[in-house]
C-alpha cells in the first residue's frame, strides 16, 4: 500500500485520497501547497532591532557612568622648581664618583706589580 504525505500539514494519507484528511489541501495539487517565502530582510528584522536597542542602552550606560573631566588648576605664580635627579641618574653619578676615587687612590702599574711579586713570594714559601 502506497502513501502520500500532505505538503501543507505533513500528515501521511492513503494514496487513494485526493485531499488531506486533516487540512483538506489537495495532495496532488502542487500550485496551492507552496508557501510564499519570506524576504530575508523580514526574517532578520527582529535581530536588527534587538542589536540597535542594545547599542543604545550601552551608549546611555557609558555616557552616564563616565565622570566629567575636571578643569585644570590655575597657574601658580613664582619660580619653577628645579628638576631633581632621577634614580638612574643619581646611581650613574655615584658610580662615576666611585671610579674617580679609585683611580686617584691607586698607585698605578708599579704598585700592582709590587703586590703581585709579594703574593708569588708568599705562595712559594708556603708550598715548600
Amino acid at each position: 500500500m502506497s502513501r502520500a504525505k500532505c505538503p501543507q500539514c505533513g500528515l501521511v494519507n492513503s494514496i487513494d485520497d485526493d485531499t488531506c484528511r486533516r487540512c483538506g489541501v489537495g495532495l496532488y495539487d502542487f500550485s496551492s501547497a507552496q508557501k510564499p517565502k519570506q524576504a530575508r530582510s523580514e526574517v532578520n528584522l527582529p535581530i536588527g532591532k534587538i542589536a540597535i536597542a542594545a547599542a543604545v542602552a550601552f551608549g546611555i550606560y557609558w555616557w552616564t557612568s563616565t565622570p566629567a573631566t575636571p578643569t585644570p588648576p590655575a597657574a601658580v605664580a613664582g619660580p619653577k622648581p628645579q628638576p631633581t635627579l632621577s634614580a638612574r641618574e643619581e646611581h650613574e653619578s655615584q658610580k662615576k664618583q666611585a671610579y674617580t676615587t679609585a683611580i686617584k687612590n691607586s698607585g698605578g702599574l708599579a704598585d700592582h706589580q709590587k703586590r703581585t711579586a709579594e703574593t708569588e713570594k708568599f705562595m712559594a714559601n708556603t708550598q715548600k
